[in-house]
């Protein structure tokens, strides 16, 4: 049996929308900030 998990959270960022994009987007930040996490994307999913 394969077991999936999904977290989703919704909050308030206070900075420029460039800076929290290349933040969200960029590997080496979200490594920063995501305790070094990986983060994989999938275009077209919400």
């Amino acid at each position: 049996m394969q077991i999936s998990y999904q977290a989703k959270y919704q909050t308030t960022i206070k900075a420029p929308l460039e800076k929290v994009w290349d933040t969200l987007s960029n590997p080496e930040m979200v490594r920063q900030y995501f305790f070094g996490s990986n983060k994989e994307t999938i275009l077209g999913s919400r």
